[in-house]
């Protein structure tokens, strides 16, 4: 079993829903640090991005990482409207 905790993805998912995906990695280069680990690792965060939020917010309070994610998604999902 392995699982792929890759963060924001170039999917073409964000644009459609209207997402701001800033520093999103290209599925290409997600794909090629997944085969190159496979059998290595059970869990692979390709990208600086994905390895820091991972384990740096695993050191925090839950109550700490939600306000967090918030701020994070947030922006994403409603942009810089203002």
């Amino acid at each position: 079993m392995i699982s792929v905790a890759p963060g924001p993805v170039q999917s073409g998912f964000g644009e459609r829903a209207g997402m701001l995906m800033g520093n999103a990695q290209e599925t290409r280069g997600i794909a090629k640090k997944v085969l190159k680990n496979l059998g290595k690792s059970i869990t692979i965060r390709p990208g600086f991005l994905s390895k820091f939020l991972g384990y740096s917010l695993i050191l925090l309070p839950r109550y700490l990482r939600t306000l967090l994610l918030k701020q994070i998604m947030g922006k994403m999902v409603f942009g810089d409207k203002k």
